[in-house]
């Protein structure tokens, strides 16, 4: 594989799980909207397999959008669904302040990327646990 086939197929493979993940599905039930095997979609996700144009327009329909519109994202995926994706990431951390102070990051963040505020607010940053 030549170094752009490489790129764009990590590229591919990043923005499916983006929008997937933005999408709010896990894999199992993105696989049973799309008729997609699990292990298809984690290999298209890992660039470890390429996506059909078949594969493009089942997720697209599932994403409720053109294929063409998926296949424009690639490589610039949305301020939302880079942030919904460190939401997830975030919110299996074991202490509640610093899932709450993320959350509010987060939401203003979003209300940044809408044109609603400029800035974020500063607030309080989570107390870092002492180590023993």
């Amino acid at each position: 594989m030549d170094n752009d086939t490489e790129f764009l197929s990590e590229n591919i493979g990043y923005t499916v799980r983006l929008w997937r993940l933005a999408s709010g599905y896990g894999i199992e039930e993105f696989s049973r909207q799309t008729g997609i095997p699990v292990d298809t979609i984690t290999m298209i996700e890992t660039s470890q397999a390429s996506l059909s144009l078949d594969q493009a327009f089942r997720m697209a329909a599932v994403f409720d959008m053109n294929p063409s519109d998926l296949m424009a994202s690639i490589g610039k995926p949305s301020m939302e669904a880079r942030i919904r994706l460190l939401a997830l990431t975030v919110a299996s951390h074991p202490d509640p302040e610093v899932r709450r102070y993320v959350e509010k990051l987060i939401n203003t963040a979003l209300e940044a990327d809408d044109g609603k505020k400029a800035a974020p607010k500063k607030g309080p940053r989570p107390k870092t646990p002492k180590k023993t």
